[in-house]
């Protein structure tokens, strides 16, 4: 039994299978999909640590919000709740690499302001 968030736990117990001797393997099966939805989870925690660490930099005047707000608004876009009352759906597997993508140019544009800054 696993215990644990999924996406500390999950990538153990493939590290484990891929481990067996070839004979125990076999009788197991892992699907794409499994892998694929541990590397969006793996994935979005990845972004919320980001988020996290951008936020700081914010608190101790090292960033400013400004700088993301057009770019933050594609990412709203992208993760916004259908109209209605229906469940969120998870975002597709183009949309979180685009979220991704949308947060990693927020971290540079951060760095590259920190090194003006400092010079």
């Amino acid at each position: 039994m696993l215990q644990g968030p999924v996406h500390h736990t999950l990538p153990a117990l493939l590290q484990e299978i891929d481990g067996l001797p070839a004979r125990e393997r076999a009788t197991l099966q892992v699907t794409e999909e499994a892998r694929e939805y541990l590397g969006r989870l793996q994935d979005l925690e990845a972004v919320e640590q980001q988020k996290k660490w951008f936020l700081g930099q914010v608190e101790k005047g090292r960033r400013s919000l400004q700088v993301i707000g057009t770019r933050l608004s594609r990412v709203r876009e992208l993760t916004e709740v259908p109209s209605g009352d229906g469940e969120p759906l998870l975002p597709s597997a183009k949309s979180v690499e685009t979220m991704i993508t949308v947060v990693r140019q927020l971290i540079d544009v951060g760095h590259q302001q920190v090194v003006q800054q400092e010079l």
